[in-house]
């Protein structure tokens, strides 16, 4: 029963309007799914920590993917900063490509956080939605306002309800690889345009520094 129940938990948490609700009880990471030389899945955390699950979610993600994961901790190892983890919840951040053409509309997000790590831009924002169901029909979109790769990278990021502009909110994540803005120089500010929920525009900017091997 037990594995069902964690199974299902992964299943739902795709487009889940209830992650806030963890709060308190279970520690939440963004991170990559790496591989061990076993073959083993296991998840690199933003943070710098190595997530080892203690059930396999190999059917769930691949290797390469932003994944966004809540859990409890079954054991830790200090030293190699290592966690074994009791899953809770598991999702594939939504991946997005750098776009030459605006959306036709541009519902707005409440964005919390964005921010650069293990070679992905990731936006942590929350929407309005009937349902969790619902939300699988909305579409985002990080449009290019700029013709030439500068130092400075202007993006939009927008999002399409699809008339789904009441209801709960619903936190969720969309992620963009740093290898599609093509950043020639070592460092560069990427300014973010969005509308808030309200239709108000903000700005968010984000400092790039090219990591040296």
């Amino acid at each position: 029963m037990k594995g069902k129940f964690f199974l299902i938990s992964i299943i739902l948490c795709i487009y889940s309007c209830t992650l806030e609700d963890d709060a308190g009880y279970y520690s939440d990471s963004f991170g990559v799914v790496r591989l061990f030389n076993d073959h083993t899945p296991y998840i690199e955390s933003d943070e710098g920590k190595i997530l080892i699950p203690s059930q396999s979610i190999s059917s769930f993600v691949r290797t390469g993917d932003r994944v966004w994961i809540s859990y409890t901790v079954e054991n830790e190892n200090k030293k190699q900063d290592t966690l074994t983890i009791l899953p809770n919840r598991i999702a594939q951040v939504m991946p997005l490509n750098l776009q030459s053409e605006s959306k036709p509309r541009n519902d707005g997000v409440d964005l919390w956080t964005v921010w650069i790590a293990q070679d992905f831009l990731t936006f942590d924002f929350r929407i309005r939605a009937i349902n969790s169901d619902k939300i699988k029909e909305h579409e985002y979109a990080l449009v290019s306002t700029q013709k030439e790769i500068t130092d400075t990278l202007h993006i939009d990021f927008q999002h399409d309800a699809k008339g789904d502009t009441y209801g709960v909110l619903c936190r969720t994540a969309v992620a963009l690889k740093l290898s599609d803005l093509n950043i020639a120089s070592d460092s560069a500010v990427i300014v973010i345009d969005y509308n808030n929920l309200d239709g108000i525009k903000h700005t968010e900017y984000v400092m790039y520094r090219k990591i040296q091997n």
